[in-house]
């Protein structure tokens, strides 16, 4: 019973946190909660609710928050901190950098990756990892999983995804 009541707080405080970044992506796109309630197809009071930490979205409510916000970070965050599975897998990436900079960081990860490739095939080239490689094999991986946590980041941040609707983006020649 304790250590339900101790998982249970802890999952409101998780849920009162993404209620921010609910509410940080909807004054993003520049809606009331009003106007997003309605285009979710759900209550000012459901989706107040969402807003305040009180209840946690499922994932298709997610799904249609992202594409009525046009803010995919939303689903990121979502499945980094709501979902165990997405706590498990999905790459960290951080505070999000602007694009100039996490196409530098991306650059980075990716030379570091790429300098270590033959050693990944050497060691996984006959489809068996013994004791030895197995020690070997996880930088490597760490590697890996940083470019792909630099790639995400540069998905994020990419003028098309930021840009306000009928807006330039900042990478843009007027």
């Amino acid at each position: 019973m304790f250590s339900f009541i101790i998982a249970e707080r802890g999952w409101m405080n998780m849920s009162k946190r993404f209620g921010i970044e609910i509410k940080r992506a909807r004054k993003g796109a520049g809606f009331t909660q009003e106007q997003a309630a309605e285009a979710l197809n759900v209550s000012v009071r459901t989706y107040a609710k969402y807003e305040g930490g009180e209840i946690l979205p499922c994932d298709d409510m997610v799904a249609a928050m992202m594409q009525v916000f046009d803010n995919p970070c939303l689903g990121y965050t979502y499945l980094s901190q709501e979902s165990e599975v997405g706590r498990l897998i999905l790459p960290k990436i951080g505070k999000l950098p602007g694009v100039a900079a996490g196409a530098m960081q991306y650059h980075i990860a990716l030379a570091e990756a790429s300098s270590d490739s033959m050693k990944l095939e050497k060691i996984c080239c006959d489809d068996k990892i013994d004791a030895y490689e197995a020690l070997a094999i996880q930088p490597l991986i760490d590697k890996i999983f940083e470019l792909a946590g630099r790639g995400l980041t540069l998905w994020l941040t990419c003028p098309k995804r930021t840009q306000k609707k009928n807006r330039p983006a900042a990478t843009e020649r007027l």
